[in-house]
């Protein structure tokens, strides 16, 4: 069975990545982790290996996600983060985490020190904020250019959910309530 979590910076794939999965007893991939070490061991933001990515795709992003194929087609049960999962796995229960952009760059904000390769060294909240929405552009971009895909439309997903006003704990609830639902409508 598998899971794949896509949402706006911010929303809390991660971390409802980890939680779900761990409430499952499912294995997790979490790709914006796997990229951030990338970007950290190239001495880049994330954003600019991003750009990086965008210039060597074959190096970058399909070299990710061929890597994800491969690991995902090896775990009988996963909750994965990625941006592009929905697309290799479009049978998979696709979930999309919204947020606003003011809760999404607080929260960005509140995990600082782990999310610092994304924003470089800006910390305010505009900083973190306009980042984020270079982000979502230059993610939107190169995927549209690498697969004719737009990540952030709606109808690739089974479930959306808008984290704005929801603690994470209760994110994982309706999540894992909406996938059992799903599971049921699947038999």
């Amino acid at each position: 069975m598998i899971i794949t979590i896509n949402g706006r910076p911010g929303s809390g794939k991660s971390t409802t990545t980890q939680l779900l999965a761990k409430a499952l007893h499912f294995k997790t991939i979490d790709v914006g982790q796997l990229r951030r070490r990338a970007a950290r061991q190239r001495g880049m933001t994330l954003h600019e290996f991003n750009l990086w990515s965008e210039k060597h795709p074959n190096a970058g992003d399909k070299a990710f996600d061929r890597a994800l194929v491969v690991a995902v087609g090896r775990l009988p049960n996963v909750v994965v983060s990625s941006r592009t999962a929905f697309h290799f796995f479009p049978k998979a229960f696709n979930v999309f985490l919204d947020v606003s952009a003011g809760v999404g760059a607080r929260r960005i904000q509140a995990d600082q020190q782990d999310r610092s390769v994304e924003t470089g060294k800006r910390t305010s909240l505009q900083a973190i904020q306009l980042a984020a929405a270079k982000r979502v552009r230059n993610d939107s971009r190169r995927y549209r250019k690498l697969y004719g895909i737009n990540i952030f439309q709606r109808k690739n997903y089974a479930y959306i959910l808008n984290t704005t006003r929801i603690p994470i704990p209760q994110v994982v609830r309706k999540v894992q309530k909406a996938f059992r639902t799903w599971q049921k409508g699947k038999r």
